[in-house]
């Protein structure tokens, strides 16, 4: 499963990007969350100020 590869930051992440403007194009919800799972493990694995997070 791609998300659980933590190794691979960008795919999960891409594909959120792929996604979220045709679901924020849409009238049919009141609150959105995505959640940026490269980026949470990027963090995690890196700290928030590693140059990896400006990625």
């Amino acid at each position: 499963m791609p998300s659980f590869d933590v190794n691979d930051l960008n795919s999960v992440d891409d594909m959120i990007i792929g996604h979220i403007f045709e679901e924020l194009s849409r009238s049919d919800w009141n609150v959105l969350i995505a959640h940026f799972l490269g980026v949470d493990h990027c963090g995690h694995k890196y700290g928030p100020n590693h140059e990896e997070m400006a990625r």
